[in-house]
């Protein structure tokens, strides 16, 4: 089997490596040689970050390497602008609480033995962003936890909408309307 490279017959921007079956007909002069599909090349694309084929070699796509890199780096501002406003608080009750992990991990465990029989403790409170002290009961729990999961949903909407929006980008510049990178890497 031969190993062989693959690129797209539109834009000739590399797709895949993949290896020729071995039902595929060679040459009957020399077995070594191989008829390729006219969508592939022998010739490995090493050292590029977007390889497209000129016909005779690899050489680098600059709009697709600048659209990916781009890309790239939006799709890293997306995600740890999600981690903020996952981690960013709730305000419930007109007060800010905390809504990291280990906050939410808190609420469903605490949620969870009241759901099994545990009753709230006189003078229960939860702590809020600031420190401060806030009665709760098992209504004030659940509304918090709901504020959670609100917040959780929201983020993962917009998150997953600016995703798809700077996947289906085309070019750069479609990119940073979508996200405008505060990152010095593109």
């Amino acid at each position: 089997m031969k190993l062989i490279h693959r690129f797209d017959t539109k834009t000739k921007l590399y797709v895949e490596d993949a290896f020729l079956p071995p039902d595929v007909k060679t040459n009957p002069d020399d077995p070594d040689v191989y008829t390729l599909p006219t969508n592939a090349t022998d010739i490995q694309p090493v050292g590029f970050h977007t390889p497209k084929w000129s016909g005779k070699k690899w050489v680098e796509d600059d709009k697709a390497a600048a659209l990916a890199l781009a890309q790239e780096a939006a799709m890293s501002q997306l995600n740890d602008e999600y981690q903020t406003a996952l981690n960013g608080g709730v305000t419930y009750s007109g007060i800010t609480f905390q809504s990291d992990k280990a906050s939410m991990d808190n609420m469903n465990e605490t949620l969870t033995a009241v759901s099994n029989g545990w009753v709230l403790p006189a003078g229960f409170a939860w702590v809020a962003a600031d420190n401060s002290l806030h009665p709760a009961d098992l209504v004030f729990l659940q509304g918090l936890a709901s504020e959670f999961a609100n917040n959780k949903a929201a983020a993962f909407a917009a998150f997953q909408a600016s995703k798809i929006s700077v996947r289906k980008a085309t070019t750069k510049a479609a990119v940073l309307k979508i996200v405008p990178i505060t990152s010095t890497v593109i």
